[in-house]
């Protein structure tokens, strides 16, 4: 089936979908009626978009516990202590639950392809309960509008279960925070 596409967009995707309706009305279906239909990956070579990165200035400041970012329209609070963020204000108003900073969960509900051996050795690991510890916070300016905060995490399950946990939370001029899991 020969097609083309008349502007290709770099990092897009694109799909050919086709259906088969019925042409006339039947008994047991109105004309019109979809019958079947699939969607197909076309092979378009594409250029990935160019990210796009915010040149709105960011102001960092920080002490002992935590660290306190500021740009347009936001503010940022990382406790160094709890090894997440605290506060997450947008045009003044704190989008966060108490505690409800990201934090690494290693449970999940047990479902019926486990049969339940699972369950019984994340319980047994303490999964549910892991007690977290930060071992360091390090926050850097990388440029006016970035900066990046990096945190290493140490959990303690039962039955000498340990986990590290290294992350980097990177903070851009238009607010927006990535972390990447080393």
């Amino acid at each position: 089936m020969p097609f083309k596409i008349s502007k290709i967009t770099g990092g897009a995707e694109y799909f050919l979908r086709i259906s088969f309706e019925l042409a006339d009305d039947k008994i047991w279906a109105k004309k019109g009626f979809e019958l079947v239909s699939d969607q197909f990956t076309v092979p378009v070579q594409t250029v990935a978009a160019a990210p796009v990165v915010s040149s709105e200035k960011l102001s960092m400041d920080q002490n002992a516990s935590e660290v306190k970012i500021s740009g347009k329209d936001f503010r940022i609070v990382f406790s160094k202590t709890a090894g997440t963020f605290t506060s997450i204000e947008r045009n003044g108003q704190n989008i966060l639950l108490q505690n409800g900073g990201p934090m690494l969960h290693l449970w999940r509900a047990p479902h019926r392809n486990d049969d339940g051996w699972a369950d019984r050795s994340w319980v047994s690991s303490g999964l549910r309960e892991l007690k977290w510890t930060t071992q360091e916070v390090t926050a850097k300016q990388k440029s006016n509008s970035v900066i990046e905060i990096s945190a290493k995490l140490f959990a303690e399950g039962k039955n000498n279960f340990t986990v590290n946990h290294d992350v980097v939370y990177t903070i851009t001029g238009d607010g927006l925070i990535t972390a990447s899991i080393l």
